[in-house]
């Protein structure tokens, strides 16, 4: 009976135990993170009388690089580069299916019925590619660094662009650690920024809170990790914004009426390592918005359901 106490009692202590968690890197550390994304666009289209409906599919990619050049104890001087963009999408347009791909500086937009419609790298219609390129390619990040200071929470100065859905451009991964040490079941929250909801970039950004908290901490020594989960709602009303569509080389600007997006991040952190082992993201968005269409003028009522999801996961 009294090994059977003490055993609870160890029990207890251990569900219990305050952690702290934080980021650790020495100098020379090198990391680099898989990143993939999918997405799941599907619209419907009242222009007057008339109704239509539209999807497509995305799904993108990248590696982002982390070098530690100098490691103090409050924070540690970092590159970070993002290299080997992909991106590819594919619409079925009235039984035809249209590609839009983009990768290393070159974009090429094909029908599986008309065939090869432009191609920077073969100079076919390169006129038509380069207006995509100068419109998407803020995505196309090559060999490009920026020194930053990371700090154990995750925080990095100066902001750097996003680079991960969920990130805002102050942490460097989709997370911010606690301040305190933590047990099972604690939260936290912050207020961030939201500038992009799926297909939809807005011309103001949106606050957020963000809500973070620890589900459980699993493993032993090395191994042990936390895992940490994000979620957020954001609802947003008379907004300006543009649509990302890969048909049109014009923006296509849209007048959001109401738009509710859910996100959900689940973290994996490890314990005595201080290194992300991996993220998944899910979000789902609907709404409804004005859009003018610029070929025809015409103002529609879009209806809009995406979902998303991601993974960034340590190439080790």
């Amino acid at each position: 009976m009294r090994n059977l106490l003490l055993l609870g009692l160890l029990l207890v202590r251990q569900d219990g135990e305050e952690i702290v968690l934080r980021f650790k890197y020495s100098e020379g550390d090198k990391e680099r993170y898989s990143i993939d994304t999918r997405e799941s666009v599907k619209l419907s289209i009242k222009e007057g009388r008339q109704e239509s409906k539209r999807a497509w599919a995305d799904t993108w990619s990248s590696t982002l690089k982390v070098h530690c050049t100098k490691a103090e104890e409050e924070k540690f001087h970092i590159t970070v580069s993002s290299v080997n963009f992909q991106l590819k999408s594919e619409e079925d347009v009235n039984g035809d299916l249209w590609t839009f791909e983009m990768k290393e500086g070159a974009a090429k937009m094909t029908s599986k019925k008309q065939g090869v419609i432009f191609d920077t790298n073969r100079k076919q219609d390169e006129k038509a590619g380069k207006k995509f390129l100068e419109r998407f390619g803020f995505w196309d990040i090559k060999e490009e660094k920026e020194d930053v200071l990371l700090h154990p929470q995750g925080v990095i100065t100066p902001n750097i662009d996003e680079m991960f859905e969920g990130t805002v451009g102050d942490t460097l991964f989709p997370i911010l650690l606690p301040p305190d040490g933590v047990c099972v079941g604690d939260e936290w929250a912050r207020t961030m920024s939201v500038h992009d909801v799926g297909p939809l970039y807005l011309a103001k950004g949106q606050e957020a809170k963000v809500k973070y908290k620890i589900e459980k901490f699993e493993g032993k020594g090395f191994k042990r990790e936390a895992a940490i989960s994000l979620t957020y709602d954001l609802e947003i009303a008379d907004c300006d914004a543009e649509l990302m569509d890969y048909r049109d080389t014009e923006p296509v600007k849209v007048r959001i009426t109401k738009l509710k997006q859910h996100v959900s991040i689940w973290n994996r952190v490890g314990v005595e390592t201080g290194k992300l082992n991996s993220t998944t993201l899910d979000a789902l968005i609907t709404g409804e918005f004005k859009a003018t269409d610029p070929r025809t003028k015409k103002e529609a009522t879009v209806k809009i359901e995406t979902t998303v999801s991601g993974t960034m996961l340590p190439e080790r």
